[in-house]
């Protein structure tokens, strides 16, 4: 596929948007673990383009390494956002966080608002 023919940017140029807006320390944190996750992650040579489109992308503008995470196979690269979520469900930390469905009847999306920031 060449996103260079359709009427959008392709994911190399969005990553390299993204990381031209932090400031450097932010930068470096952020990119050390991008993770590939979701049905579209199952793309066939997703994962190895990308690799590829990456590590000469940045370190030509940036002159910084990235690192791309995915789980080995199709199928946990398809459920690892349920899998995310699932462990993130689970820590206590995120318990606060929840909103009944009797929250959100009453406050509606503010609850979220007032609970997560």
């Amino acid at each position: 596929m060449d996103p260079a023919a359709k009427a959008f940017r392709g994911l190399t140029e969005e990553l390299h948007d993204v990381a031209s807006r932090v400031d450097a320390e932010a930068r470096k944190e952020i990119f050390n673990g991008i993770v590939l996750a979701g049905g579209g992650a199952a793309t066939p040579g997703l994962y190895e383009r990308l690799s590829r489109e990456l590590s000469r992308e940045a370190s030509i503008t940036m002159g910084m390494k990235w690192r791309l995470l995915a789980a080995p196979t199709l199928f946990e690269r398809r459920v690892s956002t349920w899998i995310g979520g699932s462990v993130l469900a689970s820590m206590s930390a995120f318990q606060s966080l929840w909103c009944s469905r009797e929250e959100y009847d009453e406050h509606g999306p503010s609850i979220v608002e007032r609970k997560c920031y």
